[in-house]
């Protein structure tokens, strides 16, 4: 690991943030357009720059997350949330990509760490995030209830 981060760092610095940005841009087009495995290229190929950087595994995640590649859009999502900590968004499309497998337990999980952030630090698309993902905890809640009273029946 430590060989890597030293190959990451020195590779860096051989690229300018314009270019980076750039290269960003890039992607966020593809991936706009609907170019899913493109702009999925690009952003890995900027993870080769900076490894810590948590928007470029964001877009990984987003990127495989378009594609219902859930468990390769599960490791960018942690790994954005690991590096982007006080940030809802890699939570809450963590928790959408843990449904989308039917995780429910581990879905719920992730909310609740999510509606356990401070939402007066959120600007006004964090705070929506934030109202979203009570809604979907409770959605999942009031399923899980009525999973429980249809077998209590039988």
């Amino acid at each position: 690991m430590k060989q890597d981060n030293i190959q990451c760092d020195s590779r860096l610095s051989l690229v300018s943030d314009d270019f980076l940005d750039k290269v960003y841009c890039l992607g966020y087009d593809f991936y706009q357009s609907g170019q899913y495995k493109k702009a999925l290229d690009l952003f890995q190929y900027l993870l080769s720059f900076n490894i810590f950087n948590g928007e470029y595994y964001f877009a990984i995640g987003a990127c495989h997350q378009q594609l219902k590649e859930f468990d390769f859009a599960i490791d960018a999502f942690f790994q954005a949330a690991e590096l982007c900590c006080r940030e809802p968004k890699p939570l809450f499309h963590l928790a959408q990509c843990f449904l989308s497998l039917q995780y429910l337990e581990q879905a719920k999980s992730v909310l609740s760490m999510l509606l356990q952030l401070d939402v007066a630090l959120f600007d006004a698309e964090q705070r929506d995030i934030f109202l979203q993902a009570e809604l979907l905890l409770n959605a999942i809640h009031v399923s899980n209830n009525e999973e429980m009273e249809n077998d209590s029946e039988y």
